[in-house]
């Protein structure tokens, strides 16, 4: 169900099941499912099974979307576990009218430091999104640290950087 104050609504829920006992949607805000018996592939629009979603043996799904942002507060209950800590679920997905453009890739000789551009923005008319927060993180590869910092990891807003490669 999806808690009271929330944006969003459920579009659609996993109706598969023996027809009496078949998953169904209440209304916008509530649907009811039952967890899966046994392993399959969710194919959605593409109808292509490399490109679907993994349901296992005791699992289920629930599709939600939203016009605006904000988030929608989801309460997963399963009346069927019978401990009082283990039966609920809350989950909250975070909506936000927000695109991106990552820096595109380079080989740069040993040595030399490289800027990295990140552009943040909303997606809805493109104008800049002030104040939002970008991670970056050297996962692999020759040792390298984020300028002025010195680290592998870098957390700021928006804003050129410069990577340099260590000899």
């Amino acid at each position: 169900m999806i808690g009271d104050g929330s944006v969003g609504t459920i579009v659609e829920v996993d109706e598969s099941g023996c027809k009496s006992q078949r998953g169904y949607k209440v209304d916008n805000n509530y649907a009811v499912s039952h967890t899966n018996s046994n392993d399959h592939v969710l194919k959605g629009a593409t109808n292509n099974e490399e490109c679907g979603l993994q349901i296992k043996k005791g699992q289920t799904w629930l599709a939600i979307t939203s016009p605006v942002e904000g988030d929608t507060n989801l309460i997963v209950y399963a009346p069927g576990i019978f401990d009082w800590n283990k039966h609920k679920v809350f989950v909250v997905k975070h909506w936000r009218d927000a695109k991106w453009e990552w820096p595109p890739a380079a080989t740069n000789p040993v040595g030399t430091p490289h800027e990295l551009v990140v552009r943040v923005m909303k997606a809805s008319d493109g104008s800049p999104m002030e104040g939002s927060i970008v991670n970056f993180t050297i996962v692999d590869g020759p040792d390298a640290k984020f300028q002025p910092e010195g680290g592998r990891l870098l957390r700021l807003r928006p804003m050129r950087l410069v990577l340099q490669r260590l000899l």
